[in-house]
């Protein structure tokens, strides 16, 4: 026969059975979120940052992505601006050079037009601007540092900028880069 208070006692033994595995269900989750938040922690501690991933903070990755990016456009302008002041010092230079020689060939020209002087002296002092003349078609062909013609245009290439040719009335220089500008 039952009775009631067995009938209790079952119930009552159920349920402090359901309680014990519910309890034990929970505190195996809370431990395992625990581990987890400390394995998560130990990676931030290690490598030194708080996101690792874009899933730990969206908008902390998102702003990090940002700064990133900022950061290569930055460096990039600044290669940018680096390689275009060795560029205008090397065409400084060149130019300097150029006028230095210019400079040379009107003095020639003045002291051959001033002073009284034999044909042998004219021959040596015409021969003096030729050579200057050629030094000025090699400045004008000078390669940068990426070995593109300074001063031809938009060829690049290993072609040359400046080229001679004779022609009846004497030797003649034409341009043979391409219009324009970088």
């Amino acid at each position: 026969i039952l009775t009631i208070p067995q009938y209790r006692g079952a119930a009552h033994s159920t349920m402090n059975r359901i309680s014990t595995a519910q309890s034990f269900s929970q505190a195996s989750f809370h431990i395992s979120r625990l581990q987890q938040r400390s394995s998560a922690l130990s990676e931030q501690i290690a490598s030194g940052m708080r996101v690792q991933r874009a899933s730990d903070d969206p908008l902390a990755s998102a702003l990090g992505e940002q700064a990133y990016t900022r950061m290569r456009r930055e460096e990039s302008t600044q290669r940018a601006l680096s390689n275009g002041r060795a560029a205008l010092q090397d065409v400084d230079g060149v130019l300097n050079t150029a006028t230095e020689t210019i400079n040379q060939a009107r003095e020639r020209i003045i002291q051959a037009a001033n002073e009284p002087l034999t044909d042998a002296d004219r021959q040596i002092l015409a021969r003096d601007i030729d050579s200057l003349r050629e030094q000025m078609i090699t400045w004008s062909n000078a390669r940068n540092s990426n070995g593109s013609a300074m001063f031809g245009g938009l060829m690049g290439g290993s072609g040359e900028a400046f080229t001679q040719s004779m022609t009846p009335t004497g030797r003649k220089v034409d341009f043979s880069g391409v219009v324009g500008q970088y």
